[in-house]
């Protein structure tokens, strides 16, 4: 049988860094794998899931979960970057490829930059409709929040803060905008703020 591996946690965790070694890690192991990605996601490469520290592996973006699977050509293993923009469809493609002998491994967002869990595209189906049938990984980053005294908090984050010109994003701007370290910060729940 299959696995579904789930990396999930906030912005800068280290999530895709960690599918990454483990892709690499298959790939040494001999197995056959596949990588995709969705392909609004286009912040460093439109072919290449590359990590915040610039690592690249090549993966194939699709926009959806039928069109992942006209991809599938036997692996034994595939990997999904950023989950959490796949439509619903998703959820029972990671399960029929785990029944029928395939390993699943993903890295998603838990919540988004409001703090409530992430749904997928067009649906108020979040990724927690997966984590129940996952080996889940939760990575926490480093809260990047600066104090009076231009001092990081430096303690665990978990949340992911939205900026608009350096200022908290407020509740009601656009659920997803892609980006990176110019629009979003790791938060602890002390200096998540969502006015």
């Amino acid at each position: 049988m299959g696995e579904i591996i789930v990396i999930t946690g906030c912005m800068y965790a280290g999530k895709t860094a960690e599918l990454q070694r483990r892709i690499r890690r298959e790939t040494l192991a001999g197995r056959r794998v596949q990588l995709f990605k969705p392909v609004m996601d286009d912040r460093y490469s439109s072919t290449e899931v590359i990590s915040h520290d610039s690592h690249a592996i090549a993966a194939v973006p699709v926009k959806n979960a039928t069109e992942l699977v006209s991809f599938l050509n036997n692996p034994d293993v595939v990997g999904i970057d950023e989950i959490q923009f796949f439509d619903l469809a998703i959820v029972g493609v990671c399960l029929e490829l785990a029944r029928s002998g395939v390993s699943v491994i993903c890295s998603a967002l838990a919540t988004d930059f409001r703090g409530e869990p992430f749904c997928f595209s067009g649906s108020s189906h979040h990724i927690g409709e997966l984590l129940p049938y996952a080996h889940v990984i939760s990575l926490r980053a480093i809260c990047t929040h600066r104090g009076e005294d231009d001092r990081i908090c430096g303690r665990d984050a978990m949340m992911t803060q939205r900026l608009i010109n350096g200022k908290p994003a407020p509740r009601d701007s656009p659920l997803v905008l892609v980006g990176g370290k110019e629009a979003y910060e790791a938060r602890c729940r002390e200096h998540h703020i969502v006015p």
